[in-house]
């Protein structure tokens, strides 16, 4: 099946945030995710990498093999509520590595991609139109860890130092640019000052990423506005955000 038959326009996505234990706080947010989903779907397609398998410990992927319909080559069918056991041993793991060769995982309404799910991307995303909310079901089961189904409309939009600005999950943007709100380590105000400070993991890695980062915005760091209905806009909705992630400081102090 074409990649495209599996692609959904989504109406939310998994954001990932201050993980206590990255790999495997991770494994569980997207796992538990997909599983919750599972009840507004009524079939299941896992497509492997052949490339990747060399290698893997087959296991449960032989299990799927055995319980799923070959669709075509590297794609396996399975119908749900029936096959919901041998996913979930399928997901059933420590590592991403134990799952290298899983290329994507789409659970159906019909023929419908209700969600599309690819570990090596850490990518979760949902259409909840094509649901009867499975949204709704999904949050309250990845409440435990600093992990939020967002949606994926623009929540706020400003303008700063000539620049819009948006924050637009699972994104910050400025003009085209965008920065992963996953990549995002803390979010501190100075209401005094109408201000909003990011800090964020060091992402840029290589001598392509540094390159590339040379010819777009850069990250914001500092947000600042110019009256405070102006200020407690924006900052209502980063306080959320940084609330469901795990990011959220204290307010900082004056800084001069």
């Amino acid at each position: 099946m074409a990649d495209h038959a599996t692609r959904i326009d989504p109406t939310h996505v998994l954001v990932l945030g201050a993980l206590d234990d990255p790999e495997r706080d991770a494994l569980v947010s997207c796992h538990t995710a997909v599983l919750a989903a599972l009840d507004h779907a009524t079939a299941v397609d896992v497509f492997l990498d052949a490339d990747r398998i060399a290698g893997v410990s087959l296991g449960s992927l032989a299990d799927v093999g055995e319980a799923f319909s070959l669709v075509t080559d590297g794609q396996y069918r399975g119908s749900l509520p029936e096959d919901a056991a041998p996913l979930a041993q399928l997901l059933d793991v420590r590592t991403f590595d134990e799952i290298a060769a899983i290329e994507r995982i789409v659970l159906r309404r019909d023929e419908t991609p209700v969600l599309v799910y690819r570990p090596d991307e850490r990518l979760v995303e949902l259409d909840d139109r094509a649901t009867d909310g499975a949204a709704a079901d999904v949050r309250p089961e990845i409440s435990d860890y600093p992990a939020g189904l967002l949606q994926t409309t623009q929540i706020v939009q400003w303008r700063q130092d000539g620049r819009e600005y948006a924050l637009h999950p699972p994104a910050v943007t400025v003009d085209d640019a965008a920065f992963d709100l996953s990549n995002l380590a803390s979010v501190s105000f100075d209401r005094d000052r109408h201000r909003i400070y990011l800090a964020w993991d060091a992402t840029e890695q290589g001598f392509l990423s540094r390159l590339a980062a040379q010819f777009r915005p850069s990250r914001p760091t500092t947000l600042t506005f110019d009256s405070d209905p102006a200020y407690q806009r924006v900052a209502q909705e980063f306080r959320s955000v940084g609330d469901t992630l795990g990011v959220l400081a204290e307010d900082e102090p004056m800084r001069h």
